[in-house]
């Protein structure tokens, strides 16, 4: 068990989530209204995204998470266009989750050939990006979700990292909706927090992090994989 918030919280979402992609796939199948279609789509990649994380969170190992985030993979491909803030990050996990699984490139093609539909690219994801695919085309625009994702492009070392984890990425979250989900409806649909980001990029860039290896947000376990 990796998460000790709400460890049985996240078991139950699993089941739950599990339980529910058939009645949503049967919606979307079943559905004649294009924007009905449309919202069960991005529920269903949001859903499948979120499980991909309680996995993690649970403790299971690579096998188990990489083969949940390749059906997100497919969900993302149906359900996913950037409007917000949550977008940005949806995009951000999954590059990252990529890269922490070690996911094979023509599948890690899914995930960008969307984000190229959606003009979806700065520094930060260029970074990632092109760690698995040289070919991207880099972008030196800043984050476009700047706090605190603008801060991690310039990190040089592992106390600049730990700063980042311990001061910056769950406080500066404030507006996601996500933050504190673990208070609200008695932690109903909290998934775990991770910042996976901060890992692809200590994988990276061969940051040793050895000694954030019980920082609460970092998951140390997928940077090391």
């Amino acid at each position: 068990m990796r998460d000790v918030i709400k460890p049985q919280n996240i078991m139950n979402l699993i089941i739950e989530i599990h339980n529910v992609i058939p009645d949503t796939k049967e919606r979307i199948n079943r559905s004649t209204d294009l924007n009905k279609i449309k919202s069960f789509k991005r529920v269903l990649f949001i859903d499948l995204l979120e499980k991909t994380i309680a996995h993690y969170s649970v403790g299971e190992d690579k096998l188990i998470v990489t083969d949940s985030l390749l059906q997100a993979i497919s969900a993302f491909e149906d359900g996913y266009d950037y409007e917000t803030g949550s977008d940005y990050e949806f995009a951000l996990w999954m590059i990252s989750l990529g890269v922490l699984c070690d996911i094979a490139l023509e599948d890690y093609k899914r995930v960008t050939t969307i984000l190229k539909r959606e003009n979806l690219n700065d520094a930060l994801f260029s970074l990632i990006i092109r760690n698995k695919q040289p070919d991207w085309v880099e972008s030196t625009k800043a984050p476009l979700w700047g706090k605190p994702y603008g801060l991690l492009v310039n990190i040089q070392s592992i106390s600049e990292l730990k700063t980042y984890l311990d001061k910056h990425w769950y406080q500066e979250n404030k507006d996601s909706y996500w933050y504190d989900l673990h208070k609200n409806h008695n932690g109903k649909n909290y998934f775990g927090y991770w910042s996976w980001e901060a890992a692809a990029f200590a994988k990276i860039k061969g940051i040793d992090d050895s000694s954030i290896q019980f920082q609460k947000y970092y998951p140390y376990d997928a940077a090391h994989w």
